[in-house]
């Protein structure tokens, strides 16, 4: 902290190997984020989430991604690292794992604009590790793959929701 202004710096270093081809690394990223808030947003966000997004380019295969966030000055880190299936475009209906967020806000799309976790005009905040409030909006997200518009009029989607 300088001046009632808190101040850090995070280092986000990411890596993606293609698992079809032996793990070869085939995008690799280092981005800097600086964060600096003053004492009233200290207090605002300690009992919010915070989200850390971004998109890059993969065509359909398997890839393993790792994730390492480091916070420069405590020296504190986290590291995720996941399975990366993008589905090659088949005629099989395949529904992709549901993804539970706190919020979808209305956020039209620009042209040519790409945001993580957007579908249609709304963008999907997720709590990485399914903490909620009793104030969140929960969101329930999935992706049905190979529905053609013929199928869309022959199938139903039904689902249940327990507890």
């Amino acid at each position: 902290m300088y001046e009632n202004i808190y101040y850090t710096s995070l280092q986000l270093n990411g890596i993606v190997k293609d698992m079809d081809i032996e793990d070869k690394i085939i995008y690799q990223f280092d981005k800097t984020i600086q964060l600096e808030f003053s004492e009233k947003q200290i207090e605002q966000i300690s009992y919010q989430h915070v989200s850390i997004q971004d998109v890059f380019p993969l065509i359909p295969g398997r890839y393993y991604l790792t994730i390492l966030l480091k916070n420069k000055i405590s020296k504190e880190f986290t590291i995720i690292d996941r399975e990366l299936v993008l589905p090659v475009k088949n005629d099989a209906l395949q529904m992709t794992s549901l993804f539970l967020g706190y919020n979808a806000k209305f956020n039209p799309t620009g042209e040519n604009r790409i945001r993580p976790f957007q579908t249609g005009d709304y963008q999907i905040y997720f709590q990485a590790n399914y903490i909620f409030l009793r104030t969140d909006k929960l969101v329930i997200f999935f992706q049905l793959h190979g529905l053609t518009p013929q199928k869309r009029k022959q199938r139903k989607l039904k689902y249940s929701f327990l507890k």
